[in-house]
């Protein structure tokens, strides 16, 4: 019985022995697979590719009451690449919330289809559509609130959009006019350079009825690909007009900046003038603000008729939206009108006019205390950097074309987006930027073959893998037999039977 067990305990042995074997070599086989396949990774790292984004505009209005604001921006242009795919989008106006709103159900209805199509749609053009390398122009028309709008996109790469409002453009008391808008954005190649650029152009601002006005107003953010030139980001005046009297034209806007503000500072109007910064490498020249500051002198005429009109506006405003038999006399003697079919369509119609109530509630209060109003005029970003490839690419494997990728959003002029840190320095003339090398390639994607050892260690793991596990099951059966039978490897004595002398 001894030698029976001694055998039996060689036999276990070599069977530990055996899968050890096995399992060791599947381990080399993969951990070797694995490493070529981070060999492959690394020779794809160097694509060639780039990608840029940057975004114009040309005017803000927003009135605030608390942190609620039902601004729009005037002339928005946007461009971007991501490799060699490009996309531009040119708006007239972006109506921001207050459009939303117009397109969305109120009242527990659809949105009226003359409300909602009174917000406009932006040009948007892609690489790849008919036309796009060549360019895509519309308007002037009521759609587009009379903005010309050009979106131009290409495969070189290159994306570009201009949106230009001739003007003037006045509020009704012409006591602020502006003209001569005009927004461009551009991402690409710009005669054999990579580079992301926008600029914004004002022919002429007049502010309080006259008091200043500033002629040749320009913004420039540039952002070079490839280390060769520097991010530059500058804003100009051609000219300033103060009080009727022209000043000298000086490099130096610190002057023209404090002559401005003491002369609109009675009207309550103060102006801050741009700044170029660059913030995790996003080249930024910042708006013209224009706010509405407390004035004794305005609000001494202002805030009398504001308070006068306040009843009698709520009540209209509390009728229009909830029926004027909640109102107060004399007005609720309207909601006898509601009644009939006639008046309740009517009643219906003018529950919808929330959003315009809205506009006006929030306008009001930014000028009689209750909040803020503030005007930012031009503003220009950009962004560019040498595009990561995949690190992981499996050789020359292809599941069907492959795609450079897609060009997502650009961020908004208030919004850096992510990017490439780059060592850029502000301000200055444009460096000469460097062209890249005619070698480099768009896309290169270098590796094994798909029949390569990469494959071939793959299976080799796997059988061996299969092999380990079927003389586990086969161990396993046979330990499932001796029980059974009360083998000598089970341990158990056959029934009716002792150990032998």
């Amino acid at each position: 019985m001894e030698m029976l067990g001694g055998g039996s305990k060689r036999t276990g042995g070599r069977r530990r022995t055996w899968r050890f074997c096995l399992g060791a070599t599947s381990a080399t086989l993969i951990g070797a697979g694995a490493a070529m396949l981070s060999g492959v990774g690394g020779a794809g790292a160097d694509s060639g590719l780039t990608q840029g984004s940057s975004s114009a505009q040309s005017m803000w209005v927003g009135p605030h009451e608390g942190s609620l604001a039902v601004g729009a921006i005037f002339g928005v242009a946007l461009a971007g690449n991501t490799g060699a795919s490009s996309k531009a989008q040119s708006e007239g106006v972006d109506l921001g919330a207050v459009g939303a709103s117009m397109k969305s159900y109120n009242c527990g209805a659809p949105a009226n289809p003359q409300v909602a199509g009174a917000v406009p749609s932006p040009l948007i053009v892609e690489s790849g559509e008919p036309g796009a390398s060549q360019g895509i122009s519309q308007g002037p028309s009521q759609s587009d609130y009379f903005s010309n709008e050009f979106g131009q996109a290409s495969n070189t790469p290159y994306a570009e959009a201009d949106t230009t409002y001739a003007g003037p453009l006045a509020d009704p008391s012409n006591a602020f006019t502006i003209s001569g808008m005009h927004s461009k954005a551009w991402s690409g190649v710009v005669n054999g350079v990579d580079e992301a650029g926008a600029s914004s152009d004002i022919g002429s601002i007049s502010l309080g009825g006259g008091t200043v006005v500033l002629n040749g107003l320009h913004w420039l953010s540039v952002t070079p690909v490839n280390g060769g030139g520097q991010q530059t980001g500058t804003f100009g005046i051609s000219q300033a007009i103060i009080g009727g009297t022209a000043l000298p034209a000086s490099p130096d806007l610190s002057q023209v900046f404090t002559a401005a503000n003491q002369a609109l500072a009675p009207l309550g109007i103060q102006v801050n003038f741009p700044t170029s910064t660059v913030s995790q490498g996003i080249q930024f020249v910042s708006p013209l603000q224009i706010e509405i500051v407390p004035s004794s002198q305005r609000d001494s005429v202002v805030d009398p008729v504001v308070t006068g009109l306040q009843p009698t506006y709520y009540q209209v405003a509390n009728g229009l939206e909830n029926g004027f038999s909640s109102d107060q006399a004399p007005y609720n003697s309207l909601g006898q009108l509601e009644d009939n079919q006639a008046g309740q369509q009517i009643s219906a119609a003018l529950c919808q006019s929330d959003n315009a109530i809205t506009i006006g509630d929030v306008t009001i209060a930014s000028l009689d205390g209750g909040g803020y109003f503030s005007t930012e005029l031009g503003g220009v970003n950009s962004s560019a950097g040498p595009l990561a490839a995949n690190q992981f690419t499996l050789g020359n494997l292809t599941l069907g074309a492959l795609n450079p990728g897609s060009l997502g959003t650009p961020g908004s002029l208030g919004l850096p987006g992510s990017t490439n840190n780059l060592s850029t320095t502000t301000g200055g003339a444009k460096a000469a930027p460097t062209k890249l090398p005619s070698q480099a390639a768009r896309a290169r994607l270098r590796g094994f073959s798909a029949g390569g050892p990469l494959l071939g260690a793959g299976l080799g793991a796997l059988a061996l893998l299969l092999a380990l596990a079927e003389g586990d099951r086969r161990l396993m059966r046979r330990g499932q037999k001796s029980a059974l039978a009360g083998g000598p490897d089970s341990g158990v004595a056959a029934p009716g039977g002792g150990p032998e002398e």
